[in-house]
């Protein structure tokens, strides 16, 4: 079943009909053919360019080339006949096995060579020849007869003129070019019969009929009226205007069809009417769009100009072995229109205008039921136009109003044969237009027509119908989204329209059963289970299992992993049917941590260059198995059909080194949300590279083998996951410890401990490493401390000396590893894990994220990671290393710990009050040290506050912080943060030390202050500011803790001293003030009192306080004022500046005043009243003091 869509081009085409002569060589005259279809458009005239395309074919439809006298492009105008020599024909027609298919091309080749003709098969080849030229002698204007393997005796029977005789196939080079004279012959006839005119000078003119025109004719015409007279001169001329067209001149053409239309129209000739306004239609298509070429193939070289050598070597010989590429518009390709078609005849045209001729000649068709073909052609070529105009869904809406009465089961003028042509011609114009839905549908219902062939004729349908139909279904899936491969099919929502896509695969499952393609049949099942499990129901989904297993327990075990070619040319790619059963989540399983490989491989220093970029991946460190060793694969199994599924022979499939996979056998439950978690085990038998690509497995009489790469869940990125090297044998480290063994990891193989301390103490413990291996040495060990990370203080774990790891352990020998134990705080991590309290007196307040360190409660878990290396030799120099690891679980019980901390000024304006609210969570009384030796006890669950005085580092700019955060990456003010943080740790640290003890416990320790430490919020605080300022009263300095009383009037004086800490000899200008306010209590804000206030002499003072600078200080030697003495830079420091207000208050009542900077010029005033300690003094005013 082959569509054979009629379009616009065939009306410009001379019509050749090729034929054999003599003995059938199917093979050799498919070559031809191909050779006859590269004969592109000939040029008969250059001005005007005009072209003639030739239109081969081998077979005809009878009752429409009888239709020759109506349209001139059905008539069959030339005939060529082929004839091979005996010898090679006969080669190619017994060939049958599959060896002598493959050769049958050069075997063919070989004996016409060296045939010849016997005088029997001479006269049978003349014989038929004369028959087909006789056959169609009405219409055929020039014939050919093609002779290949004896051109000697065939010369003797043919006419010269007539006669293309090659003595080889590959020797007719010519060939071609005898082809062309035959065209241009036959259109020298038809452009006569162009020009020829002289029917319009008669007064009664032949008048051309069509079959069975006479029998719808009305009464008896008049031949001797004027309208009898028109009506004959109008169908000739209808006939010169077809001339016209298709010898290349379609604006000429226009105008005889419309003189032809007029002639016609006046004489009420509808039928031949409806021809005039279809070839007028057809003819400003080809000059519009240059339709004249249809759907012909682009050009190719002419071949008849080419050696026998280039014509096996060039792609576009037909003789080429190779792969040809073609164009993939290659359907779409169209001829310039000749040079007489001017712009202005294809840009006045409209399309509208070529639509309304067409329904003119539709409407018309239908008057006549013996036109119906012609009628339903003509309906095809004006969806064409819509097509060209990219209307698409109109054209859809005009092949479903004008095609579908042609489908109607009433409509008995068609045959089902010619239905199902229609159905397949409407599915390939809507394949050219992308609607893949109507051509399945289409392509489906063509099927349908098909199979009720038998039944109308009263037989049953027989294997060969199937066989006819089946391909025509399987193409047809593509249409409902259905691809070629069950991997391909999306999920959800995008696959479509489930119900109708289980209807079309099972009709093409039941097509290939009833073709007796039992082997596809058992594929389409397969795909239709694997692809749509999920939408058939339970019992039809188990009929269709029932239905596979007996067909392959007939058959025996059917391969799903092979391609099954199919004789009408269809290859079924392989199917893997990984549904059953459903494993997922693959994960190859290294050996147990103790006996994993590490492969170390030398540096190569010669290539040793450092190209940085922030895309690059640390390498992943992949499984490695050891020979002999029982190594696996974990995957999760699911059973997805309604009844119990029996596997067998599940293994591994894999590539590389010798693998012997061990077979499982499985008995999974029905469906259900259960999954079982096997294990697919297998033993490598030699060193090097093996890849697990998938598994194999036996269910329901099927053999699958699914690819990895084949799984829904796989991506490429997961390839190298299953790549595993082997390597050889490895010694084993045993880690024994004095500490108690606790459950903290599943593995057996890694020894565990457990300790339990309290925060703040350290204890010293041991690790004995042995050398179990009776044989091979352990060349070095490294050791890797797991533990929480701590930015400040001690760290949980602590290496008294490693030296010793670096030496040889020889087999049996035994080592031992010291290591420290400190209680860290457990309620705090290393972060910057600190936020902010509330207003500006400096409280903050920690911050517990107890999930960003490995512990659970009060247990911290750390880990001795030991690699060591094996002496075994490798010829590549590669270095293989085990790990062996000790786990160890610290309970710490919190003792004395930082639960609060404020930072408040100092005694003076360089140091701060560090102020920690201590907390004893014992049940028993402890005891600080702090400070040089002051002591104070803790009662049990009380908190204590310490004051920790401490001066403000000078190594720390105040501005740094500020610097650091302008940095460009978020890394880089990373990295500037925490290099200012360790530098004020070291500062810091030294102050802030608290000891603690518990005589009735006997414990003892210190106060771990490491989130403090690594606070960036507490240690900005203990920054000198930039501008640091202090505060007196009456000449005594402030130390912020009490409240002076005054008296109503009475005047004090404060005086506020600057000191510029900056080090860039930077100038601070300004305005000092005083506020007066008065805080209020409930959160509300504070109010504004400077109403209140008193103030002698200037309420605001302009200040200027210089910064340190470096300086030159040169001194002169005494022996004279010549001698040049270097020079030393200096740091001069510049001294405090301080300023007087005289205050007193109007009213009684509790005041706080402040100094404030007010910005001149300067941009760093504002900052330095953020970040700066800025004193408040508090008065308490009373009506007497």
């Amino acid at each position: 079943m082959e569509s054979c869509v009629p379009s616009v081009g065939d009306h410009c085409r001379i019509l050749i009909l090729v034929r054999q002569c003599g003995t059938k060589a199917t093979k050799n005259f498919k070559r031809i053919l191909e050779r006859l279809n590269r004969v592109e458009a000939l040029t008969v005239s250059e001005n005007p360019k005009r072209v003639v395309i030739p239109h081969f074919i081998t077979n005809v439809r009878h009752e429409l080339s009888v239709w020759g006298e109506f349209q001139a492009h059905r008539r069959i105008l030339g005939v060529i006949g082929i004839a091979f020599a005996s010898c090679s024909a006969s080669t190619s027609s017994t060939s049958s096995s599959p060896d002598e298919a493959a050769d049958e091309k050069s075997t063919a080749s070989r004996h016409a060579s060296t045939s010849s003709y016997t005088a029997s098969d001479i006269e049978l080849i003349a014989e038929q020849y004369e028959a087909l030229k006789a056959q169609w002698k009405p219409t055929v204007l020039d014939s050919r007869c093609a002779v290949f393997g004896d051109s000697a005796n065939a010369v003797k029977c043919f006419a010269e003129r007539e006669l293309l005789a090659y003595d080889r196939l590959e020797e007719s080079d010519d060939f071609e070019m005898g082809v062309r004279e035959l065209v241009k012959s036959i259109y020298w006839v038809v452009e006569g019969k162009r020009l020829d005119l002289s029917f319009e000078k008669l007064d009664t003119p032949p008048c051309p009929l069509v079959p069975e025109e006479e029998k719808y004719r009305i009464g008896v015409e008049n031949k001797a009226s004027k309208n009898y007279r028109r009506k004959c001169v109008g169908r000739l001329r209808k006939q010169v205007a077809d001339y016209t067209l298709m010898t290349g001149l379609p604006s000429l053409a226009l105008e005889a069809y419309l003189a032809a239309i007029e002639l016609l129209k006046a004489s009420n000739d509808l039928l031949w009417l409806a021809g005039a306004y279809e070839g007028w239609a057809c003819a400003a298509m080809a000059t519009k769009y240059g339709e004249a070429r249809g759907d012909r193939r682009p050009s190719f070289p002419r071949v008849a100009t080419m050696t026998g050598r280039q014509m096996t070597s060039s792609p576009t010989s037909p003789f080429f072995s190779g792969h040809i590429r073609h164009r993939s518009d290659g359907q779409q390709a169209m001829v310039a229109p000749s040079s007489n078609d001017s712009p202005n005849t294809r840009t006045t045209i409209q399309y509208l205008e070529i639509m309304d001729k067409f329904r003119l000649a539709i409407e018309h068709y239908e008057r006549f039921s013996f036109a119906a073909f012609v009628e339903y052609e003509c309906v095809v070529k004006a969806s064409s136009v819509l097509k060209l105009e990219h209307h698409f869904f109109e054209m859809e809406l005009f092949i479903r109003e004008h095609v579908g009465k042609y489908l109607d089961d009433n409509f008995a003028i068609f045959d089902h044969v010619v239905k199902s042509q229609i159905c397949l011609n409407s599915a390939t114009i809507f394949k050219e237009v992308g609607f893949k839905r109507k051509e399945a549908f289409f392509s489906r219902l063509a099927v349908l027509f098909r199979l009720h062939i038998g039944v109308d004729d009263g037989r049953q349908r027989a294997e060969n119908d199937y066989k006819l139909v089946y391909p025509v279904l399987y193409k047809a899936l593509a249409g409902y989204g259905i691809p070629e491969s069950a991997k391909d099919v999306p999920t959800g929502s995008r696959k479509g329209p489930a119900l109708v896509q289980i209807r079309a695969l099972h009709e093409v499952y039941v097509s290939a059963l009833r073709a007796s393609y039992a082997e596809a049949a058992v594929r389409h099942l397969c795909f239709l289970l694997q692809a749509y499990l999920d939408d058939l129901e339970p019992s039809f989904a188990q009929q269709l299992c029932n239905e596979l297993v007996h067909l392959c327990e007939k058959r025996g075990l059917h391969l799903a992993y092979q391609h099954i070619p199919l004789p009408c040319g269809i290859i079924l790619p392989p199917l893997p049917m990984s549904r059953f059963p459903l494993m997922f989540s693959f994960k190859v399983l290294p050996l147990s941590p103790h006996l994993a490989p590490v492969v170390v491989r030398p540096r190569d220093t010669s290539q040793d260059i450092f190209i940085y970029t922030p895309f690059q991946r640390q390498n992943k460190e992949s499984v490695r198995w050891v020979v002999d060793c029982a190594c696996g694969v974990a995957v999760n199994v699911r059973n997805s059909l309604p009844f119990e599924l029996r596997i067998t022979n599940l293994s591994l499939q894999t590539d590389g080194v010798a693998f012997e996979s061990v077979p499982v056998r499985l008995d999974l439950p029905p469906a259900s949300s259960e999954v079982v978690n096997i294990k697919l085990l297998g033993v490598p038998r030699a060193s090097g590279k093996v890849s697990i690509t998938g598994y194999t497995c036996e269910v329901m009489f099927v053999k699958n083998v699914c690819k990895l790469k084949d799984l829904p869940w796989f991506n490429e990125s997961l390839t190298a996951s299953f790549d595993v090297d082997v390597v050889p044998p490895l010694p084993v480290l045993e880690l024994h410890t004095a500490l108690q063994r606790a459950p903290v990891t599943e593995d057996e193989h890694d020894a565990s401990a457990e300790t339990t301390i309290y925060s703040g103490q350290s204890f010293d413990h041991s690790i004995r490493l042995i050398n179990s291996s009776r044989e091979l040495p352990i060349s070095g060990i490294d050791l890797e401390l797991i533990q929480p990370k701590v930015c400040g203080g001690p760290a949980l774990l602590e290496l008294m000396d490693t030296s010793t790891l670096k030496e040889t352990l020889n087999p049996g020998e035994t080592r031992e590893l010291r290591f420290r134990i400190f209680g860290i705080d457990p309620m705090t991590n290393a972060d910057d894990n600190v936020r902010e309290g509330g207003g500006g007196d400096g409280k903050r307040t920690i911050d517990h994220q107890p999930e960003k360190i490995p512990y659970t409660g009060r247990l911290l878990t750390t880990e001795f990671l030991f690699r060591y290396r094996s002496a075994v030799d490798s010829t590549t120099g590669d270095v293989y290393e085990r790990t062996a690891r000790l786990p160890l679980a610290v309970a710490i019980m919190p003792a004395v710990t930082v639960a609060d901390w404020h930072v408040l000024p100092g005694d003076g304006p360089k140091t701060r009050y560090v102020v920690l609210d201590v907390t004893n969570s014992t049940d028993a009384e402890a005891e600080l040290r702090y400070s040089n030796g002051r002591l104070i006890s803790v009662q049990p669950r009380e908190v204590c506050r310490v004051p920790l005085l401490c001066p403000c580092s000078e190594e720390v700019a105040s501005t740094e912080f500020a610097l650091a955060e302008e940095r460009r990456s978020l890394v880089m003010q990373g990295q500037e943060i925490d290099r200012l943080r360790r530098t004020l740790e070291l500062h810091v640290a030294e102050h802030l030390d608290i000891r603690w003890t518990i005589p009735s416990l006997k414990l003892e320790g210190l106060v771990p202050v490491g989130p403090l430490l690594s606070s960036v919020s507490l240690l900005k605080q203990l920054v000198l500011p930039a501008l640091s300022i202090g505060v007196s009263v009456n000449d005594k300095p402030y130390q912020g803790q009490e409240e002076i009383t005054l008296g109503i009037g009475e005047l004090v004086s404060v005086r506020v001293e600057l000191l510029n800490s900056l080090k860039d000899g930077h100038v601070f200008r300004g305005t000092l003030s005083l506020r007066c306010f008065q805080e209020m209590q409930n959160g509300r804000p504070a109010l504004d009192r400077m109403e209140h206030l008193i103030m002698c002499g200037a309420t605001k003072q302009p200040f200027e306080v210089a910064g340190s600078r470096m300086v030159d200080d040169s001194s002169v030697d005494s022996r004279g004022s010549n001698d040049y003495v270097p020079t030393a830079t200096l740091l001069r420091e510049s001294p405090a500046v301080s300023y007087r207000f005289g205050v007193a208050f109007r009213f009684e009542g509790s005041y706080k005043v402040r100094p404030v900077l007010l910005n001149g010029r300067d941009d760093k005033i504002a900052a330095v009243n953020d970040e700066s300690f800025v004193p408040t003094l508090s008065f308490n005013v009373v009506t007497k003091v």
